[in-house]
């Protein structure tokens, strides 16, 4: 007895149709994932990305927040000062006349107690003016401090950034040169078998062929590299699985400023020349704070509070907190010193201060000679360096044109396909010397951009 199968075609192919949906969609989204990780980000954004999350921009703020609260500091100390204070206090026996030249604490006199608030201010403060401004200084310091090594940091990007894209094209280059090994060794291993060559032409091959793999290692090796060193003059951690292509550039651009406005932009925007010119008014401010030493202070003093006139003896202790032995009590004091012998320290002092003005005089003078000699050398170089940007240019056309005659000369029989190559491989290599050019150029107006302390729109053509 037969029984008949029976198969549901229809619930299996909606069964397959459903799993296929599935794997499509995971393997769409894993597509998508690998995608989103690799992403092209320009220049901006990386310099953006680094004055977001670079560490010594924090520790600038930090440090500027700090002045600030050291001028309150040096603020409040001209200020009121209220104290809760407990001292003791003498006052004459009954019987005991104020004209005696010694009096003894506790036989010629009754000794108390006094508990209470004092109040003490300032009348007069000769270095008063001079603290406050000196810390006025410092915040101004911390703020072109925070500003120059915003400029380093914008620096350092651009150097990463552009040594990055050099190491990507000479990658590309060695690859290129790679393949084009390879397939010379190929036709090497065709011309053996067909005994046009010898074995030692062979052996040559393949010696050729594992130097350019080595070669093409050894870049790869740079390429990683020059990407992680971007990450860190962005102040943040590269991960396996992220990479960065850079954004080429389309046009150079170009100075519109002489030497002479350059080294007046200098003199202006240079935060280390500003640093070395603040430091020299704060030298000669010291100067004045020091010679305030000779000058009087002036100060009063308030006490509110309680007073015990006789303090009793450990016998009789408890009479000491006994509330109608204490009774509230005001008085106030003037008071004024003015030095007058301090071992010379006041002189040693002011002449310590003179000679700190002198030597912040003999900076400054380094610090703008420095300045001006950078900014000349940078500018000579950008010359130089345009020339090379726009003979590497000529190159590369003449290399072009001779390549375009070896393809004609090999299609008309008269060359040879090692020639092609040759001709290939000398425009690849014009091409990375022009933009090796090109990105000497661009680290070149970085550093003078830095130099000077302003941006390089500021100083390039608009």
């Amino acid at each position: 007895m037969r029984f008949p199968l029976k198969y549901n075609f229809k619930f299996h192919d909606q069964l397959f149709m459903s799993r296929t949906i599935i794997i499509l969609f995971l393997l769409v989204l894993i597509f998508n994932n690998s995608e989103a990780k690799t992403r092209e980000i320009s220049l901006k954004e990386c310099i953006k990305i680094a004055l977001q999350n670079h560490p010594d921009l924090m520790l600038a703020e930090e440090d500027k927040n700090k002045s600030v609260f050291q001028y309150k500091i040096a603020r409040s100390i001209g200020s009121m000062q209220v104290n809760g204070s407990m001292r003791t206090v003498e006052r004459l026996k009954e019987g005991k006349s104020a004209d005696q030249t010694i009096k003894i604490p506790g036989k010629d006199t009754d000794i108390g107690l006094f508990a209470g608030l004092t109040a003490s201010y300032k009348l007069y403060d000769p270095q008063k003016t001079y603290r406050e401004q000196t810390s006025r200084f410092e915040i101004d310091r911390t703020k072109i401090n925070e500003l120059k090594k915003k400029n380093l940091i914008i620096f350092n990007v651009k150097k990463a950034y552009y040594d990055y894209i050099i190491q990507m094209k000479r990658m590309r280059l060695i690859k290129k040169i790679m393949d084009f090994t390879l397939l010379k060794n190929k036709q090497a291993h065709i011309q053996y078998k067909s005994g046009v060559i010898s074995i030692v032409r062979l052996t040559s091959s393949e010696v050729e062929l594992a130097e350019a793999r080595f070669n093409y290692e050894k870049a790869k090796n740079k390429v990683n590299a020059a990407r992680y060193k971007l990450y860190s003059s962005m102040g943040i951690h590269g991960k396996e699985d992220i990479d960065i292509y850079p954004v080429q550039f389309e046009k150079l651009p170009k100075l519109r400023f002489n030497l002479k406005d350059l080294f007046k932009l200098a003199q202006l925007h240079n935060p280390s020349i500003q640093l070395i010119k603040l430091d020299k008014n704060k030298s000669k401010l010291n100067i004045n704070m020091q010679r305030a030493l000779h000058k009087p202070s002036v100060s009063i003093i308030f006490s509110l509070g309680y007073e015990n006139y006789k303090l009793q003896g450990m016998d009789s202790f408890n009479e000491n907190l006994k509330s109608e032995n204490w009774q509230a009590t005001v008085f106030g004091i003037l008071s004024a010193s003015l030095p007058i012998y301090q071992g010379g320290g006041i002189i040693a002092r002011e002449n310590s201060a003179k000679a700190d003005y002198k030597k912040a005089v003999y900076m400054e003078r380094n610090t703008i000679l420095s300045v001006k000699n950078s900014i000349k050398n940078l500018y000579k170089n950008l010359n130089e360096l345009l020339k090379q940007v726009k003979m590497s240019d000529l190159i590369i056309k003449n290399r072009k044109k001779h390549l375009l005659l070896a393809r004609s000369s090999y299609k008309s029989g008269i060359g040879s396909q090692k020639d092609v190559n040759s001709s290939e491989l000398s425009v690849m290599r014009s091409e990375l010397n022009h933009a090796i050019a090109i990105q000497s150029y661009l680290n070149a107006l970085a550093s003078l951009a830095n130099t000077v302390g302003v941006s390089e729109d500021y100083i390039c053509e608009r």
